[in-house]
């Protein structure tokens, strides 16, 4: 059996069966809070009975609900085991993780605390800009970039820090976080000299791969000062 309950605004009983429906939410909600397409629900749903089983909801109107469900499984079997798992360690390391999201901020500070990051958190490209300005040179290892947030999106951000007169500002590793792992995207990255992107949801052993990758290749002087020239960051 599995349930999620919350201590949300609840779902009047006349609506209860609408929210299963694809691109259809409470209608109680407040407009502004509203988010999403209305198809969580829907695919839950479907998802459940294609396990022969359906979600049961229970809810009021100011005290929030509980979606529920059971399915019968049998005992699984033991698989062969795969490739040894990779140990990733960066004890020693400093990252700056822009992100706009606190809970995505959160879970990513998490999990690079784990493999021995020291880690501190900004919330939009502006803020990255101004701590990497008033931060000694060489104190962080590498920057983690959202690309969409307010102020200053990601792009900019990697551009202005790019292009400021400190060495380190040309080297350090930057890597582009995304929902969006179109050409188009992944090459605007390159451009504003990023050093690789990670779409999201980020899977946890590529970013650890990816971080590895980076920190202990750094880049290449030569081609920082090849990017340099051909983004015009040289301001002599």
């Amino acid at each position: 059996q599995f349930a999620v309950k919350d201590t949300g605004i609840g779902i009047a009983e006349e609506e209860q069966e609408r929210v299963f429906r694809s691109f259809e939410q409470a209608s109680n909600r407040d407009p502004s809070k509203q988010q999403g397409t209305g198809l969580g629900l829907s695919i839950s749903s479907r998802l459940v009975q294609m396990m022969g089983s359906s979600i049961q909801l229970e809810s009021e109107l100011g005290k929030g609900s509980t979606f529920s469900f059971v399915i019968f499984l049998s005992p699984g079997k033991s698989e062969a085991v795969g490739e040894e798992e990779k140990e990733f360690s960066f004890e020693g390391c400093h990252v700056l993780v822009v992100e706009d999201n606190e809970l995505n901020a959160e879970i990513a500070q998490c999990l690079l605390e784990e493999r021995g990051f020291e880690v501190d958190c900004v919330y939009d490209g502006s803020k990255a800009v101004e701590r990497i300005r008033n931060t000694q040179p060489g104190t962080y290892d590498v920057i983690l970039m959202d690309i969409m947030m307010p102020v200053m999106d990601g792009l900019e951000a990697a551009r202005t820090i790019r292009g400021m007169e400190r060495e380190d500002c040309h080297t350090i590793p930057i890597i582009a976080m995304s929902a969006n792992a179109f050409d188009d995207d992944l090459k605007k990255s390159v451009e504003c000299g990023m050093n690789g992107h990670l779409s999201k949801p980020v899977e946890v052993n590529k970013l650890y791969e990816k971080l590895q990758e980076v920190i202990h290749r750094k880049v290449d002087p030569g081609t920082a000062e090849r990017v340099k020239g051909a983004q015009g960051w040289n301001r002599k």
